[in-house]
């Protein structure tokens, strides 16, 4: 929505909107449109409402390639139990492990660029523009998305 008028006139102009009316996936103004972000404001956050059922639903939504989830040791046992929890397609799913953090980055821009997983959801705690960068081009050179979880 643009803006057009003086300081006394609060009223927004609609007339001319200034984004399009689909909204691409993205994580900044920077063109990152392979990515998303999920960002969990606390521990509280009750993680077992959304995040089963999203895994559950990307499980079900391509027969050809995977539905990747690349997560630390740390939460193992619980991404675990949230894929049995969540009804997913078992057959459909790749379920990766890493050791530390910076494994789950090299796991995640490996599982992108192979291009054989329509998403790849990882749990990295820090995207700098670097890290958001080489996300961008490996999930592009696989022709796939993206879903980072981490929590602030």
């Amino acid at each position: 929505m643009e803006y057009s008028g003086n300081e006394n006139d609060s009223k927004p102009n609609c007339s001319t909107p200034s984004q399009p009316p689909h909204f691409p996936l993205s994580t900044s103004h920077s063109g990152f449109t392979h990515i998303t972000e999920i960002i969990l404001s606390s521990a509280r956050v009750p993680l077992t409402s959304f995040i089963p059922p999203m895994l559950a639903q990307l499980s079900h939504h391509e027969k050809q390639r995977w539905l990747t989830v690349v997560c630390s040791k740390q939460y193992h046992k619980l991404t675990l139990k949230w894929l049995q929890d969540a009804y997913i397609n078992n057959k459909q799913v790749l379920f990766l492990t890493a050791t530390n953090e910076g494994s789950i980055k090299d796991l995640t821009l490996q599982a992108l660029s192979l291009g054989k997983s329509h998403t790849v959801v990882s749990w990295l705690p820090v995207l700098d523009e670097a890290t958001l960068s080489a996300l961008e081009i490996a999930a592009k050179k696989g022709n796939c998305h993206v879903i980072n979880i981490r929590q602030r």
